[in-house]
């Protein structure tokens, strides 16, 4: 068991999970729209924070991303939500 949280704990600090200021998350699930639609969306948002100089980050406004599968709000989407604000986009 302590061989799995060295694990974890190690695959945590090397992708500065916690040092982040923002977490989006993407629904791409069928729910939401195509998968192809969800694919091209993910793309975009990899590209823009990139860009941006968010993505990979440790500034302030550094910003994490996870591709989900369903967000409970999902409608004509893709759908982002963005956290610690709690604001959705579409």
């Amino acid at each position: 068991m302590a061989d799995k949280f060295a694990n974890l704990t190690d695959a945590a600090r090397k992708l500065s999970i916690g040092g982040y200021h923002r977490h989006v998350f993407l629904c791409t699930g069928d729910s939401c729209c195509t998968n192809e639609e969800g694919l091209a969306a993910w793309d975009e948002l990899k590209k823009l924070l990139k860009d941006l100089n968010l993505s990979l980050s440790t500034a302030p406004n550094a910003c994490y991303r996870t591709k989900a599968n369903w967000l409970r709000v999902c409608q004509g989407g893709p759908i982002v939500v963005v956290y610690p604000e709690g604001t959705w986009y579409h």
